[in-house]
């Protein structure tokens, strides 16, 4: 799936990216520092995400409102914890 890389935030060693679909879905994604390091990531520039869809589980939150699929993105064969939210 096409997105565009919109920022990242550091947290220890781990990095959290943010990018968005070209219909405004977001996808937070986390990796560690060293893995961010390999990739040429600049704001605005296009990624591509990817999942098996035997990865991807779906939760609720409590109020019931807020679907989350938690979903493992796989470039290159690793793998990293990606999140996409919905809201019903």
């Amino acid at each position: 799936m096409e997105c565009r890389f919109i920022s990242e935030e550091f947290v220890g060693s781990i990095v959290t990216v943010l990018a968005e679909t070209p219909d405004g879905a977001d996808f937070r994604i986390q990796l560690q520092q060293r893995e961010l390091s390999e990739l040429d990531l600049t704001v605005g520039s296009t990624v591509y995400v990817r999942w098996d869809s035997h990865d991807a589980h779906l939760l609720r939150d409590t109020s019931n409102r807020k679907i989350v699929v938690i979903l493992l993105l796989s470039p290159d064969d690793n793998k990293f914890p990606l999140w996409r939210d919905w809201y019903a």
